[in-house]
């Protein structure tokens, strides 16, 4: 997917800058910055670090502080030791005139990497900007040490002298600056420097022009005398640098770094003629879903198209739903399956035959269960055939897929089938079952295999459920399951029995009631009272002597 260029129209790949014809430069970060990602997640790391790193470097430039920060939290997740991210959190702070943050990130690099002359040089540049003089001097001093032909200490040290009002040592510092520009063949920078130190000495500066290239042997008229611009040794004999024995103020802290969170600069408002004129980018802006539907449609690599599938919802829009119907006929099942499932999930129902296929006809279980999970949100009654048939899928996730989708229908249809399942010894849908059943039907035939999967669950929850449901029902078989229920070893069991038998009118029952009138336990002596009255027993001393002693009722 080329980027146009729209000031020469040449087309250039997304990852170049800049346009490789008229270098202009391509408004492309955020493109580099998904593909960046994506390298990531396919295992091209290296190659997808360097390129945040590279897309950090230009945010930074221009001020972008929110995506660095976003960029560098996400880097250091990757290799929290790595020394270029903690110079480019450096780099932010300082552009950012966080000089406090900015020297500590410095500092933690220059104690994995005590030589490193461009940590050094920025270190040096914020310590200047913080006002704090002899450390800036100190960290200038061991660049000029390391790389004596670096300007950049300098540059600095010439401003000090001139803030002191040290006329002499300046006048030397821009003659070496000079010295420095001209051996590097920057003719204009050395020129620069010469003429500033030809006017701090009251001389006249030569033409302000880019001198020539000259011959080093040859003369020049133009030139300033030796003795007015010979190049002393520096020396800084007035800049008073008083740190005794006391610590290194440029040693780096022990403290660990922990980049704080993003704290957005105030920018001060540009005046309203910067404002008018700025000019509005002139190149095609491609989204990341743009991104993504181009793998999708060119890639060949099977992996490429999925990674880049799962990257897309169809909450990005008409063109990105397209994008999933066109997966739909991927040559690989997964693909197809992962369209299926993103359209399904939006309740788009051009998913619903190809999910009816994988879920009939896909060899994977996996496959066929996402189908069936997603058939259910459909809620389309086409679906309802293929579910009950997956009832009886070989894999227990199918199935168990299958049943949690049939419960969204309210449909007296799957009351039957359920029913079925339930005798199955899938234990962990009994529970699933039993209300999607209740909520459709209140027909007798619930009875029996209610009370089956009563007697064989170890559920407490579910027992006392099926006995709620099934206490409406008032019939001889519910009748016998309470009976047997006073005996159980679950006492909660126990108690609902009894309260349910004093509403079932059966004075059969008053006998195996009295049994608990004397019972250890408050609660069931209470439940089987009360049971016992609602049924007509007589509460008179004797009567419950007789009872208990002799069974005479």
């Amino acid at each position: 997917m080329p980027i146009e260029c729209l000031k020469c129209g040449q087309e250039n790949s997304v990852i170049e800058p800049s346009c490789v014809k008229c270098g202009d430069r391509l408004d492309n970060l955020p493109i580099i910055q998904e593909l960046a990602h994506m390298d990531i997640k396919l295992g091209k790391i290296k190659d997808g670090i360097k390129r945040l790193k590279e897309v950090a470097g230009v945010y930074i430039t221009d001020g972008n502080f929110e995506e660095v920060d976003k960029i560098v939290k996400y880097l250091l997740t990757l290799n929290p030791d790595d020394v270029e991210i903690h110079i480019l959190i450096g780099d932010m702070y300082l552009k950012r005139g966080e000089l406090d943050q900015a020297e500590k990130s410095y500092r933690e690099v220059l104690k994995k990497e005590i030589s490193n002359i461009i940590v050094l040089n920025k270190l040096g540049e914020t310590l200047a900007k913080k006002g704090d003089e002899n450390s800036a001097v100190i960290a200038y001093k061991k660049v000029m040490k390391m790389d004596p032909n670096n300007p950049a200490p300098y540059e600095y040290l010439v401003k000090l002298a001139l803030d002191k009002g040290n006329k002499k040592e300046a006048i030397n510092i821009y003659n070496k600056l000079a010295e420095l520009y001209k051996q590097s063949g920057n003719e204009s920078k050395s020129v620069e420097y010469t003429n500033s130190a030809l006017e701090l000495s009251g001389k006249k500066p030569i033409l302000p022009a880019p001198l020539p290239q000259k011959d080093k042997m040859s003369g020049d008229d133009d030139t300033p005398p030796q003795e007015e611009t010979e190049v002393i040794g520096l020396h800084l004999p007035d800049i008073q640098l008083s740190f005794g024995d006391e610590e290194d103020p440029f040693a780096p802290p022990s403290s660990t770094y922990i980049l704080p969170p993003a704290q957005q600069k105030k920018e001060e408002a540009p005046p309203p003629d910067e404002v008018k004129n700025e000019e509005k980018p002139k190149h095609r802006i491609y989204s990341k879903s743009d991104i993504y539907l181009h793998i999708l449609y060119e890639h060949d690599d099977y992996n490429k198209r999925l990674l880049a599938l799962s990257n897309l919802t169809p909450m990005d829009g008409e063109h990105a739903v397209n994008g999933f119907v066109y997966a739909l006929k991927d040559e690989h099942r997964s693909i197809r399956t992962q369209a299926a499932l993103a359209l399904g999930t939006a309740g788009d129902k051009r998913a619903l035959d190809v999910l009816i296929e994988t879920l009939e006809k896909d060899t994977d279980e996996s496959v066929r269960q996402n189908s069936a999970s997603i058939l259910g949100l459909l809620n389309d009654a086409t679906a309802i055939d293929p579910l009950i048939k997956a009832l009886k899928d070989k894999d227990i996730s199918v199935r168990q897929s299958a049943v949690m989708s049939l419960g969204r229908f309210n449909d007296s249809k799957i009351v039957d089938p359920l029913i079925e399942y339930l005798d199955t010894d899938d234990k962990a849908m009994w529970g699933k079952i039993v209300p999607i059943i209740t909520a459709i039907t209140s027909d007798k035939k619930i009875i029996k295999p209610f009370i089956k999967v009563f007697e064989k669950t170890n559920d407490i929850d579910l027992r006392l459920s099926i006995m709620s449901i099934l206490k409406e029902f008032k019939e001889p078989l519910l009748y016998d399951l309470l009976i047997r229920s006073l005996k159980d070893e679950e006492r909660s069991i126990k108690l609902n029995a009894i309260k349910t038998l004093g509403d079932f009118s059966d004075k059969k029952a008053i006998k195996h009631l009295c049994e608990f009138l004397t019972d250890k336990d408050n609660e069931l002596n209470k439940a089987a009272d009360e049971a016992l009255s609602k049924l007509g027993y007589k509460k008179t001393p004797l009567a419950r002597l007789k009872a208990i002693l002799f069974k005479k009722y």
